[in-house]
């Protein structure tokens, strides 16, 4: 029987941001890749498809500094600005959604 693991397969953009994530996560001194690093690393390609869709809502070089601000802050790095999914309230039955 095929493994559907076996079938999914990886884009040249997802590689590329993947490793960009892990290079911001390394630049911050994190031990860990989380969704923070992939984030910022969509928002830094310019040509992302979710990078060109978040430029029509806001200014994507503010979010990218807000982002760079938020990880260097000492409460990030003590995990008390981390909220968990289990923090969230879920605004529908998918998870990880919370209401705006």
């Amino acid at each position: 029987m095929d493994d559907p693991e076996e079938r999914i397969k990886y884009t040249a953009r997802f590689e590329q941001v993947m490793g960009a994530a892990k290079a911001i996560s390394f630049l911050h001194g994190h031990p860990y890749v989380s969704t923070e690093h992939l984030f910022l690393a969509i928002l830094m390609e310019p040509a992302d498809p979710v990078s060109v869709m978040l430029e029509g809502i806001s200014d994507r070089r503010e979010i990218i500094a807000a982002m760079r601000e938020f990880m260097r802050s000492p409460e990030y790095v003590d995990g008390l600005k981390r909220p968990t999914i289990e923090d969230e309230s879920p605004a529908s039955d998918e998870p990880g959604l919370s209401p705006q």
